[in-house]
């Protein structure tokens, strides 16, 4: 039979230092427990004057003695000769509950403060266990073990005659590989004849009944021991130990299945779950210090929840929800701040947990979203921020940078950790997967989460994330500076803004090979201003065409946006994304996201003129914006290793965050982080997708990525007709993250009605991983997604 030993305890001081007067007989004592039963203990001793071989713990060595065992309980330290032997062990095999004593004649300090490395003999007493017959052949082998050294000793193997006793290497792991050698020695008699053993090599002893054997093997990383006795022992022992394993067996497989049964009967699931815990009584004693509950409902299936107008940000209520626990608590993150954080807990719990971002500058907490989520099975959370606002109105972070800090980041990561604390409180059981989905604002809040907190996600959905807030909040002020003052002659109304779309699209339809009123390959497009000059070649009427001058004004939003010294600050538009410049442009003065973003984030002066803005803001932003918002970070190494996934969209007819930001962010996360980030991080542009959501000319845009089911109604979730990985872009994650099946493309929907799935399907098209995009097969139908591929 085989006994497998185990590991002993690395480093472990057994022994106190004991100092004693000289000619005192001084004892140290250890009691073992069961756990060492069979134990071999080494001691290094010191500070023993004419008794054992030792190291001074001043370094002088001293005159060496040699141990005896006197009995498996004692050991008796005895004036052996004058021979200075230098460092020592003292070592012995031990029963359980034994008692060991070390005992120093004229010591001035008797010590014994060692480490504790010892091979176990597991459930064995060696000297009655492993009797044999004369000249029975017993055989050990190594096996896995922590230490590098370790001394093995065999005792009484026989109590007749002499037995045979054959050593033999264990056969280790390829890339482990072997020791340089093994030392085989026999404990001091007169028939030790062991010697030395090279790797591979079987070893042999002749060994004398009542005589200690001792394997040691030195610099070795990992040896233990297994013993083998003769047929008719082994059988017997064989059988034996069978049994056993069989009865420890059945055992631990009925008292799993009692643990189980009783857990599956006293764990409360569904509507039972939210009768019993969803009340203050129960989620108070969930939450830390510094949280406070503020409400919590029991919402059964179909109900109607949020808190409507009151929340600036989301004012719309999501109806027919699935049966969930809500709930709010707020969070204390500083004295002059606080948060809030809304919670789902849907009754149909999928073991995950999802978190949702939000949009803006908004402050509210995000109950669309969250709702969307619930319906998947996701526990759901949103912060508000940390104020209550609307998307455009910054006023609340006027000398109040406690507040600018969580509404960069301090809101979000407290609502993931606390969202994941409580959602694990409340159903008993431990989360597998944790996502979030965010745009926008939301995109940042998620890449800043990942950069700042690795294990927060295992994926990440990320939407036309508007991840550098230093630059592009001082870019949108630049970008209407640009078409301003309104009476200068390069002025543009954002009316006329349409018209730059429409002609767009005539000259770069075509560039994918396909004339269906999407641009899908921008890049690819050789734009000929000149076709919007008034005068003779215009392809405009003379009420609709552009001066010079306004020519001019649209070759500055479309170009990157660059320093007075010529250093590049952040990207310009894509061509196509002209339908949504009135949301930063063609107005009396810039947009509120970066006029705001100066007064009330940088300068702190409510009146501060943005005509006397230059692009010393950046630097400036850099300096002292204390949110800290700015998720720049592109080697993302640390959530890549632990198997996260960040799946990263952008429309491509974006009008508010430049396309080009994401595009600039994945190449220089690939440069920092070099080739194969296709593994864990992948970007899909959509074409003819305006911020976030939607379409102007009927572009496929919907693939169930945040917010966008709340444009389809109140109770809308993943894609209606289609709910499935390769139509939802939440359920492509979860594949990817939980199965390891990347995203080869994503295929986006659009309706008779943009906005309405009851009007049927009137296109399919896939998304492709960056820098891929899809090509027509051309011959099938162009509205159909199986005639794409990409390439």
């Amino acid at each position: 039979m085989t006994t497998v030993p185990r590991d002993a305890e690395e480093e472990h001081k057994i022994f106190d230092v004991r100092k004693g007067r000289e000619g005192e007989l001084a004892k140290v004592r250890r009691t073992l427990s069961r756990r060492d039963e069979g134990a071999l203990l080494r001691m290094n001793c010191a500070h023993l004057d004419h008794e054992i071989r030792v190291t001074c713990e001043d370094g002088v060595l001293l005159q060496g003695a040699h141990a005896s065992v006197v009995s498996h309980e004692d050991i008796e330290l005895s004036d052996a000769g004058q021979q200075p032997l230098g460092s020592s062990q003292l070592t012995c095999v031990a029963y359980a509950r034994s008692e060991i004593q070390i005992r120093g004649r004229a010591s001035k300090h008797v010590v014994s403060g060692g480490d504790h490395q010892a091979a176990l003999i597991r459930e064995q007493k060696p000297v009655r266990r492993w009797r044999g017959l004369v000249g029975q052949r017993l055989a050990f082998k190594l096996h896995r073990r922590r230490e590098t050294k370790v001394h093995i000793m065999m005792a009484d193997v026989s109590d007749r005659g002499t037995d045979f006793m054959k050593l033999i290497n264990a056969a280790m792991k390829p890339d482990v590989g072997l020791p340089p050698e093994d030392e085989v020695l026999a404990s001091p008699g007169p028939t030790s004849g062991c010697r030395r053993m090279q790797p591979g090599m079987a070893g042999t002893c002749d060994h004398e009944a009542g005589q200690l054997l001792t394997m040691k093997s030195e610099n070795m990383s990992y040896p233990a021991i297994a013993m083998e006795a003769g047929i008719r022992d082994m059988l017997w022992r064989l059988m034996v130990y069978v049994v056993k394993m069989r009865l420890v067996l059945l055992v631990f497989v009925q008292a799993a299945f009692i643990l189980a049964t009783v857990a599956g009967a006293t764990r409360p699931s569904g509507a039972d779950l939210r009768s019993q815990r969803c009340n203050a009584q129960f989620l108070k004693c969930k939450l830390p210090k510094g949280v406070t509950l503020e409400r919590v409902d029991s919402l059964p299936a179909g109900s109607t929840y949020g808190e409507g107008a009151a929340n600036l940000a989301y004012p719309t209520n999501p109806t027919n929800l699935p049966g969930s626990c809500a709930l709010t608590f707020k969070v204390v993150s500083s004295p002059t701040s606080s948060y809030r954080v809304g919670v789902f807990l849907p009754d149909n719990w999928n073991e995950r947990f999802l978190a949702v971002g939000n949009g803006g500058f908004g402050g509210g907490i995000n109950w669309m979203d969250m709702a969307a989520g619930a319906h998947y099975g996701f526990a759901t959370a949103s912060t508000d921020t940390g104020h209550s606002s609307t998307t455009t109105d910054l006023a609340w972070g006027l000398n109040a940078p406690e507040k600018r800090i969580d509404w960069g980041w301090r809101s979000i990561h407290g609502a993931v950790q606390h969202g994941k604390a409580i959602t694990k409180a409340y159903y008993a059981r431990p989360i597998k997967y944790s996502y979030f989905s965010g745009c926008s604002t939301g995109g940042r809040q998620g890449l800043k989460e990942v950069q700042i907190s690795p294990d927060s996600f295992d994926g990440a959905l990320i939407g036309a994330a508007a991840w550098e807030t230093d630059h592009l909040n001082n870019y949108v002020t630049q970008l209407g500076i640009f078409d301003l003052p309104t009476d200068s002659p390069g002025f543009i109304n954002y009316m006329q803004f349409p018209v730059i779309g429409q002609e767009v699209i005539r000259q770069c339809d075509k560039a994918d090979g396909v004339l269906d009123g999407i641009v899908s390959a921008p890049q690819l497009c050789n734009f000929d201003f000149g076709k919007l000059r008034c005068g003779a070649g215009s392809a405009l009427s003379p009420s609709a065409c552009f001066s010079n001058t306004q020519i001019e004004t649209v070759k500055k939003i479309y170009g990157d946006w660059l320093s007075r010294t010529g250093e590049f600050l952040y990207t310009g538009m894509t061509l196509s994304s002209e339908f949504q410049w009135y949301t930063v442009l063609g107005g009396t003065a810039p947009t509120p996201f970066g006029v705001g973003y100066q007064r009330y984030f940088l300068y702190n002066d409510p009146d501060w003129p943005w005509q006397s803005f230059n692009d010393s803001a950046v630097q400036f932003a850099e300096k002292h914006d204390v949110s800290r918002a700015t998720a720049a970070q592109y080697d993302i190494s640390a959530f890549k290793k632990r198997g996260g996934k960040v799946l990263m969209y952008h429309g491509v007819a974006d009008g508010l965050v430049p396309t080009k930001g994401s595009e600039l962010y994945y190449n220089r996360t690939l440069q920092a982080m070099g080739p194969g980030i296709g593994d864990f991080f992948r970007l899909f542009l959509v074409p003819g997708m305006l911020h976030c959501l939607g379409t102007v000319v009927n572009a496929p845009w919907y693939f169930a990525a945040w917010s966008q089911a709340s444009v389809l109604g109140t109770d809308a979730w993943s894609v209606p007709g289609f709910k499935d990985a390769r139509h939802d872009a939440l359920l492509a994650l979860m594949d990817w993250t939980e199965k390891g099946r990347a995203p080869e493309e994503i295929v986006a929907t659009t309706w008779t009605s943009p906005y309405v799935p009851s009007s049927g399907v009137l296109q399919q098209r896939p998304l492709c991983p960056y820098p891929k995009m899809a090509k027509w097969n051309g011959v099938g139908d162009v509205k159909v997604a199986a005639n794409w591929r990409c390439k």
